[in-house]
């Protein structure tokens, strides 16, 4: 998997679980402590995210770190096998 897709997946899963919530992107950046225009870019899966900004997003989406990448870590370990 290239970090492209492990970018736009991650992205996909946050914008999934804000719209869940019914939070726009400016309340989940406000929340978080984060720019405002910095989800655009994230959700889209064209900017990398850091683990302490996966952390402030997942407190605030009641979701921990593993739940952004727990399907690319299952898939990787079927090809692994």
């Amino acid at each position: 998997m290239s970090t492209t897709d492990l970018k736009a997946r991650i992205g996909a899963h946050i914008k999934a679980r804000r719209i869940q919530l019914g939070l726009s992107q400016r309340e989940l950046c406000r929340r978080a402590g984060l720019g405002s225009s910095f989800l655009i870019y994230i959700e889209k899966g064209e900017q990398s995210l850091t683990v302490p900004n996966l952390v402030a997003i997942g407190a605030v989406l009641g979701r921990s770190l593993d739940w952004f990448v727990k399907e690319d870590i299952q898939q990787r370990r079927t090809e692994n096998r």
